[in-house]
């Protein structure tokens, strides 16, 4: 692969990292002896472009590398990407750039990471970007991002193609929820999904079951169970992944970095936890006494207790079994989790 070829096709194609696991990278540039890069300016698209290169010809200048901690400097870049989703007038391909590259230096960091060898692969299928898994008696059912709901990787057709642009399952009971942070439709299935109700809330932005009462987080933030608005969740910024484990409604959204909400549903009052550990958390399930959660940027799960005290990591940034590129769906089931990548598109178990 020619660097070059890289930096022409990346940024239309983010599954393009996976060559760099399997391609020998052929410099035809020869920035190496003719740049630099001004590390008081690091989100200049100049020096993006320069790191990423020595990254890709695997190659160090020793006066530059040994000012740079990369994992901090992969951190600002987490930082600058999210920071650019919440502006409106958004620099798409600066956007792009800090995503590339924060990446590519995740794949660099790979071998520092720690490692969990207790991994495999669901199948051997690529899902076509996957925004999220769910197990109903040992039936996989997985929402791809083409308006696609496999179930055992069967198509669903009365939810696929449909223009309901559905982006999460969740599991209540007897009953099955796919909700949409992209879409007003929500369809509701019972387990063995030969009954199903598709309808359409302008004012819901995610429907779920509470002490068996039919509830829902409103537009405006406000959280409904049976009725009564019991509380909001406060400042958020387009929340698009909810969780409801026990008493609490886990929000994630693109407010502050490195945080989630955490709505008390038996109180009705909110709390934004912040992360010391994780960049960007996008999803979280509970397993006995403690939290699992992702981190988009850093493809990497994290294990705290019930109280949020760091415990461990586990994977790594990749695409190869056992490791993660931009996780974003995780669900328990029997003995293990299951974790959806959505660049690979691979699902992994692992086994706790």
């Amino acid at each position: 692969m020619l660097v070059s070829e890289f930096f022409n096709k990346e940024l239309n194609s983010l599954k393009f990292y996976n060559e760099l696991n399997t391609s020998y990278v052929k410099d035809d540039l020869g920035w190496f002896f003719q740049k630099t890069c001004d590390l008081e300016n690091v989100f200049s698209k100049d020096t993006i472009d320069y790191l990423t290169y020595l990254l890709l010809i695997k190659q160090d200048k020793q006066d530059l590398w040994c000012n740079i901690d990369l994992h901090t400097l992969s951190k600002s870049y987490s930082q600058k990407y999210f920071d650019l989703i919440n502006n409106e007038d958004i620099d798409i391909e600066l956007k792009l750039k800090c995503q590339r590259l924060n990446y590519i230096i995740q794949l660099h960091l790979d071998k520092d990471k720690s490692q969990y060898y207790e991994a495999e692969f669901f199948n051997e299928i690529e899902y076509f970007f996957p925004w999220d898994i769910e197990v109903v008696k040992d039936n996989l059912i997985v929402v791809e991002s083409k308006d696609t709901i496999r179930y055992n990787n069967e198509r669903v057709d009365f939810l696929s193609n449909n223009n309901f642009m559905l982006t999460q399952v969740d599991r209540f009971d007897e009953k099955i929820i796919f909700n949409s942070c992209y879409s007003s439709y929500i369809a509701t299935v019972n387990l063995e999904l030969s009954e199903h109700k598709v309808e359409q809330d302008n004012n819901c932005l995610f429907m779920f079951y509470y002490d068996g009462f039919l509830s829902k987080v409103t537009i405006d933030y406000n959280v409904i169970i049976d009725g009564k608005n019991i509380g909001s969740l406060g400042d958020t910024n387009k929340p698009w992944r909810f969780r409801v484990f026990e008493n609490y409604l886990f929000v994630f959204d693109w407010y502050k970095f490195g945080s989630c909400i955490i709505f008390n549903l038996d109180f009705g009052n909110s709390m934004r936890h912040h992360f010391t550990e994780m960049w960007i958390p996008h999803d979280i399930v509970r397993v006995d006494d403690k939290y699992y959660l992702l981190d988009k940027q850093q493809g990497m799960i994290f294990i705290y207790d019930l109280n949020f005290k760091f415990i461990n990591n586990l994977l790594s940034f990749g695409y190869n079994k056992g490791q993660l590129c931009d996780p974003i769906g995780i669900k328990k089931a029997e003995n293990f989790i299951l974790v959806s990548s959505w660049l690979s598109g691979k699902i992994n178990v692992v086994y706790v």
